[in-house]
């Protein structure tokens, strides 16, 4: 088999957040049930106070039978100075606020390491009766966040796990009343993970000592494990998995990769602990297309012509450069404009980051001299090492705005871009290509569950583009493909088998200023006399333009 799964028999106890502490490191994980963790608060508040609202709040962690059996080798949790836990809350009628505690001090903490008083001081004066959320460790307060953390900063040890990715929550209601407001007692902290350790072989011999990353992807999160080679097991927490998602796993050991096949039919559930042995044959890199196998590179196009790579804030990991064909690798800084003396010359780019725009910053392409193909796997940015079987994204606005407005990238008819994400993130790619004018040939979008603004602008006004790649979505979301092709005035052909288009705006606008007859395919569960839920304008199919269903389309 695939996968082995050995799974406690009672769920992991993880119950209150202000229970929660920095964990010590565990010999072995205990398999006993524990009972609940009981919170006992008594909050205070200034009389009169007008400003932020200082509440302490005494926490006490269960005893003898009921001791919580974690992660630590005696199966005792216990506090320690310096933790923290995060409270979430509204003010102002329903404007989202999160806060922090101060750190624990020694003279917080009593009852062997069980019980702790926190000092939470709110910013904002809360709304009355608010829902109130205590999250642990406060590092994963915030969900984008969050989210980020899980599924990339974990390195494969139970020391990093316990303290910064055992993640629980737990809510209740304000009490009290301005300025006596009161947190919520007797709130039961739940762990919101699933944690795992695991053990990797190739099919003949235990190869886990050796791997230096491991990748679970499951179809809608993937979490990369960077770690230094040691002796396992390899300690990853994961949102659940239900018995419906396919996963699959990834091992880097030097420089050969290992993967395993689809998992199916396995639950990982919240609140658990599994052990797991997977088998993960090398990979024949040689069944790999040349495509993906490519770093993402620039190649001069018809003379001298110069590259650089501005990097928004939110990269944090360094990004490398090769002029060599990948024989050596430089890091890069941010603006540097690395020159192609000749037609010919190459560059290419990787990095270890999962999203290289915030948002709000953002990393961009451009060409300040000459002219360039641009071709290869754009993931060599967000994996450097495994990118030729990388298929996940993590982060929201991953990709977003690479080369935008760079109109001197061309497209090379023997070398492809490829973009071979098939889970994809908010905004991952939206405004991509915006005013690429000289791409010919879009890149292959393969993903069929799409996400809010995930193609939003991509091609905007890639006046050579005249195909659309194929979108196999059926399914569409909030402005998946608004203004998606907007001003390529040159597009007559679209192939889209969408048959789900809700309202809101997914299809804003997104093939206005295009060519004035093409063709545009629809699903065969639609009909091309009447392709309901198309509407023939430019949110949907453009007046002038023929359409017909796919099994149609290569006929007369």
């Amino acid at each position: 088999m695939a996968l082995t799964l050995k799974t406690n028999e009672v769920m992991r106890q993880i119950r209150h957040l202000l229970t929660m502490a920095a964990l010590a490191v565990m010999g072995a994980m205990m398999a006993g049930c524990a009972s609940e963790d009981n919170i006992i608060a008594d909050p205070q508040q200034p009389a009169g106070s007008t400003g932020p609202l200082t509440l302490t709040t005494t926490v006490t962690l269960g005893d003898g039978a009921n001791a919580t059996r974690a992660l630590t080798a005696d199966g005792v949790k216990t506090f320690k100075e310096g933790d923290q836990i995060a409270v979430k809350y509204t003010y102002n009628i329903g404007i989202r606020q999160i806060d922090l505690s101060n750190a624990l001090k020694a003279t917080d903490i009593s009852s062997d390491g069980k019980t702790a008083t926190f000092t939470v001081t709110l910013s904002q004066t809360p709304d009355a009766d608010c829902n109130v959320t205590y999250v642990y460790p406060a590092v994963l307060g915030e969900d984008g966040s969050r989210d980020i953390m899980i599924q990339n900063d974990q390195d494969g040890t139970l020391t990093t796990l316990a303290s910064k990715f055992d993640y629980c929550e737990g809510s209740g209601t304000m009490g009290g009343t301005a300025p006596n407001f009161v947190l919520p007692t007797g709130v039961t902290l739940k762990n919101q993970l699933t944690l795992a350790k695991f053990t990797v072989n190739d099919g003949t011999s235990d190869i886990t000592s050796g791997v230096t990353q491991l990748m679970i992807e499951d179809g809608t999160h993937g979490y990369v494990v960077n770690r230094t080679a040691a002796a396992g097991p390899i300690w990853v927490a994961m949102y659940p998995i239900a018995s419906t998602q396919k996963i699959k796993v990834t091992a880097v050991k030097g420089t050969d990769l290992y993967q395993s096949g689809d998992i199916t039919g396995k639950t990982l559930a919240k609140n658990n602990y599994y052990d797991i042995t997977v088998t993960t044959p090398q990979i024949d890199m040689s069944s790999i297309s040349d495509d993906l196998k490519q770093p993402l590179t620039f190649e001069a196009k018809g003379g001298a012509a110069t590259v650089k790579f501005t990097l928004a804030s939110c990269v944090k990991n360094p990004v490398e450069y090769s002029t060599d064909g990948g024989t050596t690798w430089a890091t890069y800084t941010s603006e540097t404009e690395i020159s192609l003396a000749s037609e010919g010359d190459k560059v290419m780019f990787r990095g270890n980051n999962a999203a290289y725009s915030d948002g709000g910053g953002r990393s961009t392409f451009s060409v300040p001299d000459g002219e360039c193909y641009v071709y290869g796997n754009v993931m060599s940015l967000v994996n450097a090492t495994a990118f030729p079987v990388v298929k996940t994204l993590t982060a929201n606005n991953a990709l977003r705005s690479l080369f935008d407005g760079c109109s001197e990238i061309n497209s090379l008819d023997s070398k492809k871009i490829v973009l071979p994400a098939t889970t994809l993130t908010e905004g991952c790619y939206a405004f991509m290509f915006f005013g690429c004018r000289s791409l010919t040939t879009a890149p292959a979008l393969p993903a069929t569950t799409l996400t809010a603004n995930c193609y939003l602008y991509m091609f905007y006004e890639c006046g050579s583009l005249t195909t659309a790649p194929d979108l196999p979505a059926t399914t569409l979301v909030d402005n998946c493909y608004s203004a998606m092709f907007n001003g390529c005035s040159s597009l007559n052909y679209v192939k889209c088998l969408a048959t789900v288009i809700p309202a809101d705006d997914c299809t804003q606008v997104w093939l206005d200023h295009v060519s004035d007859g093409g063709t545009f395919i629809i699903s065969d569960d639609l009909n091309s006399s009447n392709p309901a839920p198309w509407t023939r304008d430019p949110d949907g199919i453009p007046s002038g333009w023929t359409v017909k269903c796919a099994k149609d389309e290569n006929n007369e």
